[in-house]
């Protein structure tokens, strides 16, 4: 499905798969825009730009915390978790994030998680920056990332999708890519 999504949107935009170039650490892209994917459970969500990076993250949000993966976060984020009262999906905001960041930077796996953390903002931020086709979605707000000590040029927005489900989309701010 997501090389269908892939293809079908890139063709929206004037592209074909034959203008996907590969990045030296394996990321894929098109000059002149920017689109990731990412798939979970029955859902496959894509996200393009032609103003900035972007990255994304779906995720299930199961009723266990898979406590190996909370070893890798902070100890700021681990409390976050704690202080929520629902702390599923609390525990997904955090890890969608992260993966929508390291999928936006391209870096996946090969960034050593000590060197960056989400902190999730009181405050909802606007939902209408990202736009398209999320009608469906429940905002649940905006994160940002801390990257060896200094705040990063993104911005995380953040839903509940089919009440089972968190999405995360990161965006580099448009001035950092240029």
């Amino acid at each position: 499905m997501a090389g269908i999504m892939i293809r079908d949107n890139l063709l929206k935009c004037g592209f074909s798969q034959d203008d996907i170039l590969i990045s030296d650490n394996g990321r894929p892209y098109i000059d002149g825009i920017d689109f990731n994917v990412s798939h979970s459970g029955d859902y496959v969500v894509m996200v393009i730009s032609d103003e900035a990076s972007v990255g994304c993250d779906i995720e299930l949000m199961r009723d266990r915390i898979v406590s190996p993966a909370q070893k890798y976060f902070s100890d700021a984020e681990k409390a976050w978790i704690d202080s929520e009262a629902d702390k599923i999906p609390a525990f997904y905001r955090i890890w969608t994030a992260r993966e929508s960041y390291i999928k936006l930077t391209g870096e996946g796996i090969l960034l050593d998680f000590s060197r960056y953390e989400v902190n999730v903002l009181d405050v909802p931020g606007s939902m209408d920056a990202i736009g398209g086709d999320i009608t469906n979605a429940t905002p649940m707000g905006v994160a940002e990332v801390v990257r060896d000590g200094e705040r990063s040029a993104c911005v995380i927005y953040q839903w509940i999708y089919d009440k089972e489900y968190v999405i995360s989309v990161c965006r580099r701010n448009a001035s950092e890519d240029k």
